[in-house]
Parts: structure tokens; C-alpha cells; sequence
């Protein structure tokens, strides 16, 4: 094969350099939609690693996310324009992209490309991206609501 498949590397992106190598017929590539607020998913990604993973093993790699990504952003801040602060911010866009959450990517790598040109990051954008991103994956129910729906239950 003579393709150069990026990063994140997903089903799709292997499917379609395999599909321009063979002489034979494939399956067809696999779709599925998520919905979220714009800019903060990348609904393809998040479909393909929902497929490849399930959800309780995509939810874990989502937990170890946030985890990780506090560990991370406390290297980037500590350590600066060097090489381990520019490290810890391309594995935390590299993470993100791969898990379908595009603005975390998209903050990560501004930062990072900040640390390389010698500035200082951004890192208060990237937790607001990490913030906004997280909020919307794990949206608590509204308590009113909850609530209201055991009272009916009563």
C-alpha cells in the first residue's frame, strides 16, 4: 500500500486505503450520526470509535480522558515552551481527536504550536474546551425535572 492514512487512524480511513488497493468488493463503509453542540464533536470519529469500542469501553476511554488530561495540562503548565510541555500537549490533542472531540483537539494543538514558536500557551482555552466538551457528554438530568417525575410517580 502507498497511502498515508493520519492520525487519528479510524475503521473508515483503513477501509478506504485498502479499498483503493483491491481488485475485489468490499462492504460498504458504516455510518451512524451523533448529535452534540457544534465544533465540540467530530460525530464521524465519535461513530467509528462507538462501533469499533461499544459504549462501556468507549466510556471508559472517555473517563480516562478526563483523567489524564488534568496530568497533562499541570506538565504543560509546569514545564513550559521545552520539550515535555509540547509533548503533553500533542498527546492530549492526539487523544482527544482520536475519542471524536474536535474542540479539545483544536486547543491542544493551538497550544502546542504556541510552545513551539517559544509563546506561552493558552491553557485556559483548553480547559474550556475540556469544560464545554465534558459538560456535554455528561450532562446531568435537570433536578427540577427529576424531581418532578418521581413526584408523578407517587
Amino acid at each position: 500500500m502507498d497511502g498515508f492514512i493520519s492520525k487519528p487512524v479510524t475503521r473508515q480511513k483503513l477501509e478506504d486505503a485498502v479499498r483503493a488497493v483491491r481488485t475485489e468488493p468490499m462492504a460498504g463503509p458504516h455510518t451512524v450520526n451523533e448529535t452534540g453542540p457544534a465544533g465540540l464533536f467530530d460525530a464521524a470519529q465519535r461513530a467509528a470509535m462507538l462501533e469499533e469500542f461499544g459504549a462501556g469501553q468507549m466510556a471508559d476511554l472517555v473517563d480516562h480522558l478526563w483523567r489524564d488530561a488534568a496530568e497533562l495540562l499541570d506538565v504543560a503548565a509546569s514545564a513550559g515552551p521545552t520539550e515535555p510541555g509540547i509533548r503533553s500537549l500533542h498527546t492530549l490533542k492526539g487523544l482527544a481527536a482520536t475519542l471524536g472531540f474536535a474542540a479539545i483537539s483544536a486547543a491542544a494543538a493551538a497550544a502546542e504550536d504556541r510552545l513551539k514558536a517559544g509563546a506561552e500557551a493558552d491553557l485556559d482555552a483548553v480547559r474550556k474546551a475540556l469544560e464545554l466538551t465534558r459538560a456535554a457528554v455528561t450532562r446531568e438530568p435537570d433536578v427540577s425535572e427529576a424531581l418532578s417525575r418521581a413526584a408523578a410517580l407517587l
